[in-house]
């Protein structure tokens, strides 16, 4: 059955998933909303997908069935008052950092039907990995639908809440750490002689590649890595090298650097 889907805010992690949707026809353009700061950026998606514009937050929430809050988070408080009469008992789903349940169901009347969700721009390829918060106010029927409008953008993780910082920082900061290694890796080929076009097909799609694998031989990422890595050989040599520059430190202090980051944003938002 079709329902209205509504976007406040369209930036860039909003656009990755209704794009998406729109690609694979889990939603039609009819049936799918946006609202904004930037009139102008509305005006130009308006005209790009044929999606509805509707002309504020408050509006938005009273044509859409369900609301995707896409803000960003010093934004949000002022948003959740506006939209808070007008929101009734639809489900708000919230990929707003930071923001925890309790933090918006304060914001918001009692009863109020609530998730909160952690995609990744990912998603805007088919391939993103989104986690879905436990605990949450959605009965069955409105968990399911938004489990079912996340996995049309990839894979979905439920995830307890004292978990859910940790995991975003992971899958919502990676693809950065991995854009990073990708480019690391491509630069290297270009120093080696190689087109930085080809270079950087390589590298990308060794990562994918490697992912895929990953989750699939349901392997230990070291066997995986050691299955790669002859004696004596060249593999083996590259690892060494990462080792002596402490990359395996570095990706671990780049999401222990992104959750506290995150653990800090959330007691800054609480105060």
């Amino acid at each position: 059955m079709a329902y209205k889907l509504g976007f406040i805010g369209a930036g860039n992690m909003a656009q990755a998933i209704f794009r998406r949707l729109l690609q694979t026809g889990t939603v039609a353009p009819q049936d799918l909303y946006i609202s904004d700061v930037l009139p102008e950026l509305t005006a130009s998606l308006a005209g790009e997908l044929g999606l509805g514009v509707a002309p504020g937050n408050r509006s938005l929430a009273e044509i859409a069935d369900v609301v995707v809050l896409a803000v960003k988070p010093v934004f949000c408080r002022d948003v959740l008052a506006d939209i808070r009469d007008a929101l009734g008992e639809k489900p708000l789903l919230s990929i707003v950092s930071g923001w925890t349940l309790p933090m918006l169901q304060a914001a918001l009347q009692p009863g109020v039907r609530l998730l909160c969700v952690m995609p990744n721009t990912p998603a805007m390829v088919g391939e993103g990995m989104t986690l879905l918060g436990t605990p949450h106010t959605l009965d069955g029927a409105d968990f399911a639908r938004a489990r079912a409008l996340f996995e049309a953008v990839g894979t979905v993780a439920v995830v307890e809440d004292r978990l859910f910082a940790a995991a975003g920082c992971i899958s919502g900061c990676g693809p950065a750490f991995i854009y990073q290694c990708v480019e690391a890796m491509g630069d290297a080929g270009v120093l080696h002689g190689l087109p930085r076009t080809l270079a950087y097909q390589l590298a990308a799609q060794t990562v994918l590649g490697a992912g895929k694998m990953a989750l699939q031989s349901g392997s230990h990422p070291a066997a995986l890595k050691d299955a790669v890595c002859s004696p004596g050989g060249t593999t083996i040599r590259g690892i060494y090298a990462m080792e002596k520059a402490g990359v395996r430190a570095a990706l671990m202090d780049a999401v222990s650097a992104a959750y506290e980051k995150t653990t800090a944003v959330e007691k800054q938002l609480k105060d």
